[in-house]
C-alpha cells in the first residue's frame, strides 16, 4: 500500500513538474512575440494568391479604367511584380481608402498598396516596411537652372508654393530661418510650377506627384536635392504578418536596386498623363 502511494505521489510530481515546463515554455512564447504563425503568409503559399487591397481611385498610382474594367497604375503594376518575384499570382480587392487598415488588420487582403503614407499613428497594428515611392515636399527649378539645388540656395530667393498646403507651411517656417526669403502664394501646386515656367518666381516647393505630373504634361521642370519633407508610400501589412513583411521588403529592396521603381516612375508620372 505504501508502495503504491509513492508511485501516485511521483505521478503528482511528474505532472506537475511537466505543467511547470508547460507553463514556463508558454510565457517564453509570449515574451518572444507571442504567436509566430504567420497566417497571410502561409495562406498565400498554400493558395498561391496573394492578395492585395486598394482604393482604385488615386491616378496615376491607381484607377479602374471604365471602358475595359481594367485596373491601370503605378501601383497595379507594383504589386504584380511583386506577386511575381514572390512566386505567386496577385489578386486586387478594391476598397474605400477608409477601410484599407481594417481590411489587412482583419485578414480580408494580405497587403495594402495604394499609395500609402507612413503613419505612426497605425505602427500598433500594422507595419510599414520599405517605401517604394516619395511623394513629399520637393524643390523645383525650371529645366536648365543650376542656381538652386537644395535648402541652401534659398537666400534672396523667390519661392512658389500652393496657399495652405504642407510645402506652404514648410515654407513660412524656412522663412523664419532663411535670409531673404519671399514666398509667392498661388491657389494650386500646378498654378505655382506655371509660375515658375513663366519666371515669376525662382522655385517652387511642391509636391513629388504634382511636380512629375506637371512635367508629364510637357512642364519644363525639375526637382533638384532630397525632399524638403518626406512623405514615403510604402506596402502595409498586418503587424503579425513578420515573414510576409520580410519577404516584401527584400522585394521592393531588389525593386530600388535594379532600377524597376525608376522605370515606374518614368512610365506612370513622366509618361503618357492619366485620365
Amino acid at each position: 500500500m505504501l508502495k503504491w502511494h509513492r508511485v501516485r505521489r511521483l505521478r503528482w510530481l511528474g505532472l506537475g513538474l511537466l505543467l511547470v515546463i508547460l507553463a514556463g515554455v508558454g510565457l517564453l512564447w509570449l515574451l518572444r512575440g507571442g504567436e509566430r504563425v504567420d497566417q497571410a503568409w502561409q495562406r498565400m503559399k498554400a493558395e498561391g494568391t496573394l492578395r492585395v487591397g486598394l482604393d482604385a481611385s488615386y491616378p496615376p498610382f491607381e484607377w479602374l479604367d471604365e471602358a475595359t474594367g481594367e485596373m491601370k497604375g503605378y501601383d497595379i503594376d507594383l504589386a504584380r511584380e511583386m506577386g511575381r518575384r514572390l512566386g505567386v499570382q496577385v489578386t486586387f480587392v478594391n476598397i474605400g481608402f477608409d477601410s484599407l487598415y481594417d481590411a489587412v488588420r482583419s485578414g480580408k487582403v494580405d497587403a495594402v498598396v495604394s499609395g500609402v503614407p507612413y503613419d505612426p499613428t497605425m505602427t500598433e497594428s500594422v507595419s510599414y516596411g520599405a517605401w517604394y515611392f516619395n511623394a513629399g515636399q520637393f524643390l523645383v527649378v525650371r529645366t536648365g537652372d543650376t542656381r538652386i539645388k537644395s535648402v541652401n540656395d534659398l537666400p534672396s530667393h523667390n519661392l512658389g508654393v500652393e496657399l495652405g498646403s504642407t510645402g506652404d507651411l514648410e515654407a513660412r517656417r524656412l522663412q523664419g530661418r532663411i535670409r531673404g526669403l519671399q514666398l509667392a502664394t498661388y491657389p494650386t501646386a500646378e498654378d505655382a510650377l506655371k509660375a515658375l515656367v513663366d519666371e515669376k518666381v525662382d522655385t517652387a516647393l511642391v509636391d513629388a506627384v504634382s511636380a512629375y505630373v506637371f512635367m508629364a504634361h510637357g512642364g519644363r521642370v525639375t526637382l533638384v536635392g532630397d525632399a524638403v519633407l518626406d512623405e514615403s508610400y510604402a506596402v502595409v501589412t498586418n503587424r503579425k504578418s513578420a515573414q510576409l513583411r520580410t519577404a516584401v521588403d527584400a522585394v521592393i529592396m531588389g525593386m530600388r536596386g535594379d532600377g524597376f521603381l525608376d522605370s515606374l516612375r518614368d512610365k506612370w508620372l513622366l509618361g503618357t498623363p492619366a485620365p
